[in-house]
């Protein structure tokens, strides 16, 4: 398995010959460049503008997939869920509600939080996947302090953090060292632009690891 970040909360996922985007964006409207990728399966979590820009990534054979209730078979060997999580600390009246990922390939599971505004009670459908996904630049989303908050709940292996300010992002949101300093360096790993892995990395893994992409 192969994860690259295009930055946001867009990233790509390489598995079993198939390619995985989750909430693609335009790149030019937020100020970044775009996924410079085609995609398979897209996975949305919402239908605001730096998350559905589906058009960027598809080509004619490409799958969609916003809302999906049950574990579903999606490709060979890769199945999906999705946990309806609120945008915002009102129950999603001001924001709306996120469709939050779950996708399970080559025995990893993994979650994508996509802008969880607030901690409920659906963040335990996550609890001890291998891989969070999870936004950490406040404002729109959870703020740092919430995200290590729900990191604790869930236990995962490996925590990547996403949604935050890097160079040239034109939202107003904080930076990602304000959900690192919480974790001491050795935890801290810097991936680059991708890294490939499998569950025997996983489960090597002594107590858990942050991934910090670039891109």
């Amino acid at each position: 398995m192969r994860i690259a970040w295009h930055g946001h909360a867009c990233f790509e996922i390489e598995t079993l010959g198939k390619t995985i985007v989750i909430d693609p964006h335009d790149g030019t409207s937020l100020g970044i460049y775009p996924p410079r990728t085609y995609a398979d399966i897209v996975l949305v979590t919402h239908d605001h503008f730096d998350h559905n820009a589906v058009r960027v990534v598809a080509h004619d054979n490409t799958k969609v997939f916003r809302k999906v209730k049950e574990w579903t078979e999606v490709s060979e060997g890769i199945k999906i869920k999705t946990v309806e999580i609120p945008h915002d600390k009102s129950g999603g009246t001001q924001r709306g509600m996120v469709n939050a990922f779950l996708i399970e390939a080559e025995n990893i599971k993994i979650g994508h939080l996509g802008d969880m505004g607030d901690i409920t009670e659906a963040i335990n459908e996550f609890k001890e996947v291998d891989i969070l996904m999870i936004p950490v630049g406040g404002y729109y989303t959870i703020e740092a302090e919430e995200a290590k908050r729900v990191v604790d709940i869930t236990s995962p292996k490996v925590v990547i953090p996403m949604h935050y300010k890097i160079m040239g992002l034109a939202l107003n949101i904080k930076p990602v060292d304000d959900f690192l300093k919480y974790y001491p360096d050795e935890k801290i790993i810097r991936v680059g632009k991708s890294i490939e892995f499998d569950k025997d990395t996983i489960n090597s893994i002594r107590d858990f690891e942050v991934w910090v992409f670039s891109i």
